[in-house]
């Protein structure tokens, strides 16, 4: 498994952080991701999923490990119409909570591949109904 680190741009009171992605654990995640401050380290699983067609971007479930927080956290193609399920990112406390700004430093830096590049099967599938396939 491949681990990359990175620094990410600061909040407002907690100084430098940084980030660790460690792609593929645990098994049936995208990652594991360490967020680095002064005063704590946060450690989440991330697992990305395909967002509604109304969603230009990437979407990305990030839970504590011990699945005391889990957050939705939506990285917009665009790039500014990011937003996240947390307390930060809900009430508009910082420019940008620690989670989008994680996930933007995984994406640019290519260490997550985008699920766009990949077809996404038809569900329910066409034997699950009885027909034959459309091919």
């Amino acid at each position: 498994m491949a681990v990359y680190t990175d620094r990410i741009e600061c909040g407002k009171t907690t100084g430098e952080r940084s980030i660790r992605w460690e792609s593929g654990v645990p098994y049936g995640w995208d990652g594991t991701l360490e967020i680095h401050d002064p005063k704590q380290v946060r450690v989440y699983r991330v697992g990305e999923f395909v967002p509604d067609r109304e969603y230009d971007g990437r979407a990305f479930m990030v839970a504590k490990q011990d699945e005391s927080d889990v957050y939705n956290v939506f990285v917009a193609r665009n790039g500014q119409d990011h937003s996240c399920t947390c307390a930060a990112g809900t009430f508009g406390r910082v420019r940008r909570c620690c989670h989008v700004a994680a996930l933007l430093a995984v994406i640019r830096n290519g260490w997550l591949e985008d699920l766009a590049d990949y077809p996404v099967s038809p569900w329910p599938y066409p034997e699950q109904l009885d027909e034959p396939p459309p091919f």
